[in-house]
């Protein structure tokens, strides 16, 4: 399964998944560092040209819109790697479905690293951006997955098939990638109230198969 771009593109594959509300996966992230992204606007996406320009920070710069379930992401996320141009971001889909045995919520996403930016100018004025992204998707995935586990709010990673090996794929923007074609679902750790005995891994596993497959049909 890949995200799809406003004009129906094949974008980003889908290599990442998280078991958790809403506000656990912002909470997982802020406290390994990272930031929700500002919502794309004609504003935000020309300050984001501007501070490229001038070499400026902005760390909650927004991310394109990518379509899955035929709506824009719900939720993105991103950690600024020391310029506007290069960062590591992830976006996620709520796939309005729950593991049976966790009954945690399942959102779908992708991750990529930001290696550059290309400034759309209107009479030598920056108005808007593309950003390119490394081709190594894969590593984005064990990068988010290693971050998470070093905050301490992983209680399991499983990995399920996702659009398959690829070694000449490319994004909506051109931008060439190789993936294995996997996707690394991350269950959260929760606080689990009185006589509520935690999932073993084994059990997130079995069950989230089930789970995976569906929300992919």
């Amino acid at each position: 399964m890949r995200s799809r771009t406003s004009a129906g593109t094949p974008g980003d594959p889908i290599n990442l998944g998280v078991e958790g509300a809403r506000a656990a996966i912002l909470a997982a992230f802020q406290k390994s560092d990272w930031v929700p992204a500002d919502p794309l606007s004609p504003r935000n996406d020309a300050r984001l040209a501007l501070d490229f320009v001038l070499h400026r920070s902005y760390p909650r710069a927004p991310v394109s819109r990518l379509y899955l379930f035929g709506r824009p992401e719900d939720l993105a996320v991103e950690h600024e790697l020391g310029a506007v141009s290069r960062r590591d971001h992830a976006r996620f889909w709520d796939t309005h479905r729950r593991d049976p045995r966790t009954h945690l919520e399942l959102w779908i996403g992708d991750a990529s690293r930001d290696t550059g930016v290309e400034v759309a100018l209107s009479h030598g004025i920056p108005v808007g951006t593309t950003h390119h992204i490394s081709p190594f998707v894969d590593a984005e995935r064990r990068r988010i997955v290693a971050t998470l586990r070093r905050a301490g709010v992983v209680a399991a990673v499983v990995m399920e098939p996702g659009i398959g090996p690829t070694l000449l794929g490319h994004n909506g923007a051109g931008d060439p990638f190789v993936t294995d074609g996997r996707a690394a679902v991350i269950v959260l750790t929760q606080p689990y109230p009185p006589r509520v005995t935690p999932v073993r891994g084994s059990q997130v596993i079995v069950n989230r198969g089930k789970v995976w497959g569906g929300a992919l049909a």
